[in-house]
């Protein structure tokens, strides 16, 4: 009995709060003295939090769903599919295209990234969302009018791993246990914001989530 009092206790904490973590790879040198881990010294990002109210299937559906994705990333500028490379039983393999705005500037990220959401070994209900660009960003400035600029070539944007651990509460059908992993690399943010913006990121991430109108999950 007390067990589960003090396992529903952290549970209640855990439906308000998100537990951040944040740290960048290890660089590896080759015998030639070349990089071998690519990405590295770029920060990456991890969140994690429950969502109430909500199946690991609304879940997925919900990130899976392009026109959904102002919903929980007040950020974007819009996302459309461009195919599907293969749907089943729900999952799915994706090619989409985005726009982002970047937070404090009038600029506006767009990038191609493939999605890719299966099961997590053989689970029913939990599901992982990986996401990863497929070549390199342009950027473009917001006009005063709404509309966006010619879009210019990006030197350094890109997402290298975007991913979502969906899993559910042991004992709740309707409570998701929600990890997200964040590792992006945008020449538009400067050096000294990148790790504030990132915390500032996942973070929203989680509490746009958890506040989606029930209608919509």
């Amino acid at each position: 009995m007390r067990a589960k009092m003090n396992w529903d206790k952290t549970l209640e904490i855990l439906e308000k709060e998100v537990l951040v973590w944040s740290g960048c790879m290890t660089m590896i040198m080759k015998k030639d003295n070349h990089k071998s881990s690519y990405g590295h010294g770029i920060p990456i990002f991890k969140a994690r939090g429950i969502i109430s109210q909500m199946s690991t299937q609304q879940l997925l559906q919900l990130f899976i769903d392009s026109t959904k994705v102002k919903l929980y990333n007040k950020h974007s500028n819009g996302r459309k599919d461009v195919f599907n490379i293969h749907c089943r039983n729900g999952l799915v393999t994706k090619v989409v295209e985005s726009q982002t705005k970047v937070p404090f500037s009038n600029k506006i990220i767009s990038m191609t990234t493939m999605l890719h959401a299966r099961k997590i070994t053989d689970s029913e209900n939990d599901f992982i969302l990986v996401s990863r660009s497929v070549e390199r960003a342009n950027f473009c400035h917001a006009k005063e009018d709404g509309t966006n600029e010619e879009s210019l070539p990006g030197s350094r944007n890109e997402i290298h791993w975007g991913i979502n651990v969906i899993r559910q509460v042991p004992g709740y059908k309707d409570k998701v246990d929600l990890t997200t992993i964040t590792q992006a690399n945008s020449g538009v943010i400067p050096g000294f914001l990148v790790h504030k913006l990132g915390v500032k990121c996942v973070i929203e991430f989680i509490n746009n989530v958890r506040v989606v109108p029930f209608s919509e999950k």
